[in-house]
């Protein structure tokens, strides 16, 4: 859309002297995407506070609390687009949150009660499983998944069980779907003795 950065700097600007609620929300989910989390969110509570926000894009507040360090607000924001339950990436990044904060049994119970499962909801539960050590059960959500990601997770949970002739076929799989790091943990030995047999 834009070719270069100075083009998206001026279309930002342009959009944050709008007083359109869309153009306002081009400018904070442009400024998001660039990491630049106090801008984008100034802009997501510009919003929030005229009713404009649509409520999957809490999670984008939260994240960018999140990133600036405020976890009570990020907190606020991740729970209220989960509790509409009508986007799995609040729900993912809700139980996310909770996971990498340590409170797994209030994650599971996200993942749990979530009303929508699809590939995120079921990949961030499968990284909790895998977290607690349910590997069997954390297997299963990764394969249900079917993300690139959940491959090579997949990977590791089958190495961790000893089945390393489905470890293998899970880290081709996410090679050969062009997941670079699978393919750098494949081939540095630290898994299987000699990869190049395969």
């Amino acid at each position: 859309m834009f070719e270069d950065l100075g083009q998206k700097t001026q279309a930002i600007e342009a959009y944050i002297k709008s007083s359109d609620p869309a153009a306002r929300f081009n400018a904070a989910f442009m400024l998001y995407e660039m990491g630049e989390w106090a801008k984008a969110l100034r802009e997501f509570e510009w919003l929030l506070a005229r009713g404009e926000l649509p409520i999957n894009a809490r999670r984008h507040l939260g994240e960018c609390y999140e990133e600036l360090g405020n976890y009570e607000l990020a907190e606020t924001h991740f729970r209220a687009g989960a509790a509409a339950m009508d986007h799995e990436g609040s729900i993912a990044m809700f139980g996310n949150f909770l996971r990498m904060r340590g409170r797994m049994e209030e994650a599971k119970a996200v993942f749990d009660d979530a009303e929508v499962r699809g590939f995120d909801v079921l990949f961030e539960y499968g990284c909790l499983l895998h977290d607690v050590g349910e590997l069997e059960q954390a297997l299963a959500k990764y394969l249900e998944s079917n993300m690139l990601e959940s491959h090579m997770n997949a990977a590791l949970v089958l190495h961790d069980l000893g089945r390393d002739d489905e470890s293998r076929e899970q880290f081709l799989i996410a090679i050969d779907a062009g997941d670079d790091v699978a393919a750098e943990m494949y081939n540095d030995g630290k898994f299987f003795d000699d990869p190049s047999d395969e």
